[in-house]
């Protein structure tokens, strides 16, 4: 029992040793996951919606306060997977101004995608929070 706990422990640090002798080794210890990020904000512009190129050729971001996140691909060859965009019922509408929460890649200083895996998301919160506020304004007692 206790020599498989050590093994276990002890992996990680032989990888390295044992990178040049092991092929099926080498192939995972050089494929390194990205940093990804969870975080909620509102979007504050919404580039899916209005694009300056085809959503086809050149994919489209959603910017989250200075956050920007690629949300779609262009045409390129897509071989890696893609994450979803959850609650939205079409690209093209504008969701300027609502909460969402996102679990994305990180690529750079405030530069996300939902490319490489398909566990990232964008969710749309729910916009109703809006429309009590709303109507507490015109509210006949």
């Amino acid at each position: 029992m206790l020599s498989n706990f050590k093994v276990r422990y002890l992996l990680p640090s032989l990888g390295l040793v044992l990178l040049s002798s092991s092929p099926a080794l080498a192939a995972t210890a050089t494929t390194t996951q990205p940093h990804t990020a969870v975080f909620y904000g509102r979007i504050t512009a919404d580039e899916c919606a209005h694009p300056t190129l085809p959503i086809g050729d050149a994919g489209c971001t959603i910017t989250v306060g200075s956050r920007v996140i690629q949300v779609k691909g262009g045409n390129q060859i897509q071989t890696s997977p893609w994450g979803r965009l959850v609650g939205f019922k079409s690209l093209t509408y504008n969701y300027t101004g609502r909460p969402v929460k996102v679990y994305a890649a990180i690529v750079g200083k405030d530069h996300f995608t939902l490319e490489g895996s398909s566990r990232y998301y964008v969710r749309l919160g729910n916009a109703h929070h809006h429309h009590r506020h709303h109507n507490r304004h015109n509210h006949k007692s």
